[in-house]
């Protein structure tokens, strides 16, 4: 319109038509270039927005799905203690009274230190941690671990199917079944998974304790024990309830949910667990410097 307006001359140089058209123009540029930076800024408002969203819903369902507990607690057991000790030779008190604490289970150690876990924690299940002598690389066989040599020689976690299916079971995992010659490697980083269902797929024999397994499936297993914010879990060895022996525990752990209602009441329990492990570790600081029991809370999926 504005050209057939400017190609018409008797009217465009009519009084001040000129001026009142150009400035008519000026305005039209103006608002079509402030509408297209609006525009743009609206774009990305949403889409940054959008996006803020779905990462919100992504990590809070991760937080749900890896964090199905309120509380988890670990400590290393007497066995592991007395070898941690074994070399030390200025042994104080403090560290006399916490080896004589290793052999407690981690409910009778919260009640002796002044936590009631009966009236403050619900749907409790407690579980052990084997050190068979396996290592990392003794699972895998000859497959090539050169992206992982700094873990080869790492000690393989042990459960039994038994201890495992009651976490499963609390956590709302799949729980499985083993027969007496069977083991399965439960993990979710899937890195590791990659390179364990190798192994698994070549039916690795496994031997524990003087009597051989082997693999129940040809491939890992989902699954974890320890809560966090990541699937972190690199493998974990679940055997026949009769193939490890007592004295192999090496770690106790305990998973739990709290009896509260309100988010003051969940507040209350996390205080006193947290003020509890700081006064536990003051008095029991460690010559082997060994931390003897640890809390994760689902909140933040951190160790204290």
């Amino acid at each position: 319109m504005i050209r057939i307006f400017t190609s018409i001359k008797s009217v465009y140089y009519k009084g001040v038509n000129s001026f009142v058209l150009r400035q008519f123009c000026s305005k039209i540029n103006t608002t079509v270039f402030s509408t297209t930076v609006i525009c743009i800024m609206l774009f990305i408002t949403i889409s940054v927005l959008s996006a803020a969203l779905s990462m919100k819903d992504s990590l809070s369902k991760d937080l749900d799905s890896m964090c199905p507990v309120d509380v988890q607690l670990a400590k290393y057991s007497y066995d592991a203690m007395s070898e941690a000790y074994a070399t030390s030779q200025n042994m104080n008190e403090k560290d006399r009274e916490m080896l004589e604490d290793s052999k407690l289970s981690i409910i009778e150690t919260l009640n002796n230190s002044g936590f009631d876990a009966q009236k403050y924690f619900k749907d409790v299940v407690e579980y052990n941690i084997y050190n068979t002598g396996l290592t990392v690389k003794d699972t895998l066989g000859d497959i090539n671990t050169d992206d992982y040599q700094f873990m080869a020689d790492a000690i393989m976690p042990v459960m039994t199917i038994g201890d495992y299916n009651s976490v499963a079971r609390l956590y709302g995992n799949s729980t499985y079944e083993l027969n007496d010659d069977e083991y399965i490697i439960v993990a979710d980083y899937k890195n590791m998974v990659m390179i364990r269902n190798q192994a698994l797929k070549k039916g690795i024999i496994l031997s524990v304790n003087g009597k051989e397994y082997k693999p129940r499936y040809n491939e890992c297993k989902d699954g974890f024990v320890k809560i966090g914010v990541q699937n972190m879990n690199d493998g974990i060895l679940v055997v026949p309830d009769n193939a490890v022996k007592p004295q192999q525990v090496r770690n106790m752990g305990l998973s739990a949910d709290y009896r509260a209602d309100t988010k003051e009441e969940r507040y209350s329990i996390e205080t006193q667990l947290d003020n509890l492990m700081k006064i536990y570790h003051l008095k029991r600081a460690s010559l082997a410097g060994i931390p003897e029991l640890t809390w994760l809370k689902a909140v933040s999926g951190l160790e204290h």
